[in-house]
């Protein structure tokens, strides 16, 4: 081995030979490495490897002088198949070179997570500094041969005085042209921010996405949509691009980032929303033909008298209906003309087999019903237009004077006030929606939290403080048992804290009762601490030793410390909720369970430890939140946007006594008279309909009052004879 610019030999260089093979099992194939030898070079840069053969190897060769911050040679690989027997001779001429060290995370808009893998892979720009033996793919990617070099998977090892580019592969490719890597020297290390160069990447994405969104628009608003929420919508998205654009030229990426997110986000549900438009546009097309039939037959009984008259009413009616359908509503113009004309066909055969066909294969009594309502004709479709009248003004005034819309978009919300003990920032997946039945065993009410969240927010720079909770989902029954050397005692929640964090953020160490043992220790694996009465029911004392046991799995620990039990039941998390778990309990009325609910355990039926200690029960104790302090420098409703926008996260920030809640989620979005005017078309309508009612029943209590019969005898029934007179019998 030697130094390809100087031609001297490298001592103390790896030489390392990997064994490759790859195995087809069923529908995929799974390759495996070994490491079958390594070896170093000697001062003359030579080296000897013996290994037996029979395989497909890799033969690496790297150095790094440790006296240097960087790699001082990129390091080469050698494949081929080495056959048993075989002596093979390989030279490494080594190419000086420096190393980038890339920090921070690399995201994009339309992703609320990191990709799983980035590769780096270096493209020399020159012609001439090509390598072919050199490894140029870096990273946690396939491809990449980070692991078999010993390098860091997001340190790439370029060569010196050479013009690069770098390509990053992940859920999107970028290419990274920084001017300061071509005046490196050999062992030099350069760091590099890649959010920095992710982020115009991004600007241009959201950009493009807008553009395209806001052509959705029109083009749905042109076919008739009614999308002026969606257009109010896509300004907002345009003022956080330029927001975003002004920042990153500003240098304050993290806030640059934060706007793009919102914007693409808020674009992407516009889009949903648009294309959701054109899905209900066309299924609800067949539905309005069909009704319009209905709509044509009905008025043509309560307007004509003979069946001829009916028939062409209804022809009449359902073909004027029809066109002003086709005009004013955009789903027949979606819909193909063929289909179109085939439900309109079929919708009035439909209506007339119905309403014309089947009344003359029922009784006549049946048949008669539909006249009932026709007494006194005139004055009826007097008050029908008149009532019609009425309800469509109502109608038109709310369309035109309210708006009502179920939005979806970063929100900020005022929860409520704030613990006195709580300070700082929460962090949770969005809440799902808790069903409750009579049978729920399990309530799930939250989405756990990936251990590597953990991770991700103690690499803030602004974070001082990462206190995660572990507990697990509401059960029906219990979760298991704690049990002394005599008695036992039943569980339902597991409570894994941080024991300093959790001090400091909810005060939790408040509640050790005096005398009564310690508080928890971080990382301490074997000590739990219960309530009071946990503690009497089971007849123990500090420092005895207990075992919990839960579904099969058992840990033996000592209990240090007794907390009070009021107390345990009254301390609130950061978001005002309580800190104790929860559990599902059966609402019982009259000996019958009718409903379940999920309330806060019992403070005797909480075991409370390390976090890490509960997380090892890791089918039913899972991370429910993390609590944060940051920075004193740092806005804390400002981090918390930043943290629920990057990851999809909802984040609770609790400042001077007062709760708000940011995430993405659906709000109500509300404009105009939104109170009075419902109100005002719900009490016209009742009354409308009360004062119908009340005059149509004067006028038959007179009428049937006047030939002798009663009113309130529910056993009269009009039929009609084949004369036009008509006939009251009783049956």
């Amino acid at each position: 081995m030697s130094d390809k610019a100087t031609g001297q030999p490298i001592a103390d260089a790896t030489i390392a030979v990997w064994e490759f093979r790859t195995y087809r099992e069923r529908w995929r194939t799974r390759t495996t490495t070994t490491l079958q030898a390594v070896t170093k070079t000697e001062n003359n840069g030579s080296y000897e490897l013996r290994v037996e053969g029979g395989f497909y190897c890799n033969v690496y060769a790297y150095y790094d002088d440790p006296r240097s911050p960087g790699c001082d040679y990129i390091p080469q690989l050698h494949s081929f198949t080495l056959e048993t027997g075989d002596e093979v001779t390989l030279l490494f001429e080594m190419v000086p070179a420096a190393s980038i060290l890339f920090e921070g995370d690399l995201l994009f808009v339309d992703s609320s997570r990191p990709p799983e893998s980035v590769g780096f892979t270096v493209i020399p720009v020159e012609p001439g500094s090509e390598c072919d033996e050199c490894i140029l793919t870096y990273g946690t990617t396939a491809t990449s041969h980070s692991q078999f070099i010993n390098v860091s998977h997001t340190q790439v090892i370029i060569p010196v005085h050479t013009v690069i580019q770098i390509k990053v592969a992940a859920s999107h490719t970028l290419l990274i042209d920084e001017p300061q890597v071509s005046q490196l020297e050999t062992g030099d290390e350069l760091r590099i921010q890649v959010d920095k160069y992710a982020l115009p990447y991004n600007l241009n994405l959201t950009r493009d996405f807008i553009q395209l969104t806001e052509t959705q628009v029109n083009e749905t608003e042109q076919l008739g949509f009614y999308v002026i929420a969606e257009k109010r919508d896509l300004e907002q998205t345009s003022t956080l691009l330029k927001n975003a654009e002004a920042e990153f030229l500003e240098g304050r990426y993290v806030e640059c980032y934060a706007d793009l997110r919102e914007a693409y986000t808020k674009a992407a549900y516009i889009s949903e929303t648009v294309q959701a438009m054109y899905v209900n546009a066309s299924a609800s097309t067949p539905i309005l033909i069909l009704f319009l039939a209905l709509t044509s037959t009905s008025l043509a009984y309560l307007l004509c008298e003979s069946w001829a008259q009916r028939l062409l009413a209804t022809g009449g009616l359902y073909v004027l209906l029809l066109l002003i359908l086709v005009h004013v509503y955009t789903g027949c113009q979606i819909v193909a003309t063929p289909f179109l004309l085939l439900t309109a066909v079929l919708s009035i055969l439909a209506s007339f087999l119905f309403t014309f066909i089947v009344p003359r294969l029922l009784p006549m009594t049946t048949t008669t019903f539909f006249s009932m309502a026709k007494r006194n004709l005139k004055g009826r479709r007097t008050r029908f237009v008149l009532t019609l009248i009425t309800v469509t003004m109502l109608v038109m005034s709310f369309v035109a004077l309210t708006s009502f819309s179920v939005e979806h978009g970063f929100t900020t919300t005022a929860i409520s006030t704030a613990p006195p003990e709580a300070e700082g920032l929460l962090v949770r997946k969005p809440l799902p929606d808790v069903e409750l039945t009579v049978e729920t065993q399990v309530a799930i009410t939250f989405d756990p939290l990936d251990a590597s969240d953990i991770e991700w927010l103690q690499k803030k720079p602004e974070v001082t403080l990462v206190v995660p909770k572990a507990e697990n989902y509401p059960t029906r029954s219990r979760l298991g048992v704690l049990s002394a050397a005599r008695q036992r005692l039943s569980i339902f929640s597991v409570l894994g804290i941080s024991p300093r964090g959790e001090s400091e953020v909810t005060g939790m160490n408040q509640l050790l009762v005096e005398g009564q043992g310690r508080f928890l220790d971080d990382g301490e694996e074997d000590a739990i601490m219960i309530s009071v009465q946990a503690a009497k029911a089971l007849k123990v004392q500090v420092g005895e030793r207990l075992t919990l046991s839960i579904w099969g799995t058992s840990i033996e620990a000592t209990l240090v410390g007794l907390l009070d039990d009021g107390g345990l039941s009254r301390v609130r998390d950061l978001d005002g909720d309580p800190l104790i778990p929860e559990k599902v309990i059966p609402v019982i009325v009259d000996g019958e369970v009718i409903d379940t609910v999920v309330v806060p355990c019992e403070p005797s039926e909480v075991v409370v430890m390390d976090w890490q200690t509960a997380m090892k029960f890791s089918f039913h104790v899972f991370l429910s939140r993390i609590d944060l302090r940051v920075e004193t420098a740092v806005e804390a409703l400002a981090f918390a946007r930043w943290i629920a926008l990057e990851r999809d996260y909802w984040a609770w920030s609790s400042e001077e006594e007062h709760v708000t809640r940011v995430g993405i989620m659906p709000y109500l979005e509300t404009k105009g008279a939104f109170i009075f005017i419902p109100w005002l078309i719900v009490i016209l309508n009742v009354v409308i309909t009360m004062i119908n009612a009340i005059y149509e029943r004067r006028r038959e209590m007179v009428i049937l009052s006047s030939v002798g019969l009663n009113p309130s005898s529910r056993r009269w029934a009009l039929t009609l004879p084949t004369s036009r007179s008509s006939l009251w019998r009783k049956r």
